[in-house]
């Protein structure tokens, strides 16, 4: 069954009204597919990593062999080889997050289900052969199902978080050392530290960032701090208009401002989300609201360019009434350019995931559903 991120409830993803935003638009050729998956070599991608070759590597969480997802590489010719296929037992199935890859060619992510008896999911290294070993099954007392990008330190230890699992269910933020050794740095109480983390981003000194996508002192999430050693600080408590379940960890830029999005709140007409800064001195700016016409729900967070603009997708909304989705770029001041809307045909629709720099200018990403073969694609688009 294919395995769509809905918007929060769990129900379908409408837009309640289509606000009208003034932003430029480019055309529907600005956008490159660069494969379009199908159920035998894997469908529903990640967000894609890119080597110092130009190769393409990621996962699909349906599709395959056995239906259980794959680890994909994609090369700059176009070939595509499925380097493993998971069968939902003991290696894991559904690997719903990307990878992480390290200076030796090999890659770390993690499944949302399989492992054991709880079907709780595990963390997996992919040797550059294809081979796979599971350095940790997950045991719900200490975290379960995760679908998060895991973070690599220098010495090789990875972090990570979970959904689900730890001791009051509401998720964990976990680390496993390079010699194996697993440890709950936070287990998420649902208060006021949060629910339900998403990925982590770690800066220069080793400190970690993240989000959690419920509870606070305002019950809609808040962003966080965190030490190697635990030490957790809430940073900042999201709510209603100011954005809410945010959903994708911040990125910092070389001042140490944080940025990021929710998926909801913002417009009070369409609640489709925004993006915002937090600078180091706790102030918090809205910089962009969507309103359904220049996009609705961002989703997988934002890429930060050399030049300073930001750069992202949104799961739905979008020019034309065809609320597939759209990619955008927004300067620091504020201004968004729209610089594809999806159409729902070979492009794909719903992208999830966030973009990579793909090389020569462009970005890189990837789309849940649709494209030629109907399991969704990855795409290349030039930044402006």
């Amino acid at each position: 069954m294919l395995r769509i991120r809905q918007i929060m409830t769990g129900m379908a993803i409408a837009i309640p009204m289509m606000i009208a935003i003034v932003c430029n638009a480019a055309s529907a050729g600005d956008l490159r597919v660069l494969h379009s998956f199908s159920y035998s070599d894997g469908e529903n991608p990640s967000r894609p990593l890119r080597d110092s070759s130009g190769e393409l590597y990621g996962t699909t969480s349906q599709g395959g062999p056995d239906g259980y997802g794959t680890v994909y590489k994609l090369s700059p010719d176009g070939s595509y080889t499925v380097l493993y296929a998971f069968t939902g037992d003991k290696d894991g199935g559904e690997p719903v997050a990307g990878l992480t890859g390290d200076k030796n060619g090999n890659f770390y992510g993690v499944t949302y289900y399989g492992g054991g008896s709880c079907d709780c999911g595990v963390i997996f290294k992919i040797a550059p052969d294809g081979a796979e070993t599971v350095l940790h099954t997950f045991a719900k007392s200490e975290g379960a199902h995760p679908e998060t990008v895991l973070v690599q330190d220098s010495k090789g230890n990875l972090y990570g978080t979970t959904h689900e699992g730890g001791a009051n269910n509401f998720g964990v933020i976990f680390k496993l050392s390079r010699n194996g050794a697993y440890t709950v740095l936070h287990d998420f109480m649902g208060g006021s530290d949060g629910a339900i983390p998403w990925d982590l981003q770690m800066d220069e000194a080793g400190t970690l960032y993240g989000v959690a996508n419920f509870g606070g002192a305002n019950r809609s999430g808040v962003l966080f701090s965190t030490t190697k050693d635990g030490g957790f600080t809430v940073l900042y408590n999201f709510r209603k208009r100011q954005g809410r379940n945010p959903d994708a960890g911040p990125i910092e830029d070389s001042a140490g401002n944080l940025y990021g999005t929710t998926i909801h709140g913002g417009n009070k007409y369409c609640d489709c989300g925004l993006v915002y800064r937090l600078a180091p001195d706790g102030t918090y700016t809205v910089l962009n609201v969507f309103g359904g016409g220049n996009g609705a729900y961002p989703w997988g967070g934002l890429y930060l360019s050399k030049s300073g603009k930001l750069y992202g997708v949104t799961q739905s909304g979008g020019a034309d009434n065809y609320n597939s989705g759209t990619v955008f770029e927004l300067a620091l001041d504020g201004s968004e350019t729209i610089l594809h809307t999806f159409t729902a045909g070979d492009d794909g629709y719903f992208p999830q995931t966030g973009l990579i720099d793909g090389g020569n200018g462009s970005l890189v990403g990837a789309t849940c559903c649709g494209g030629a073969n109907f399991g969704g694609t990855l795409f290349a688009i030039d930044r402006k």
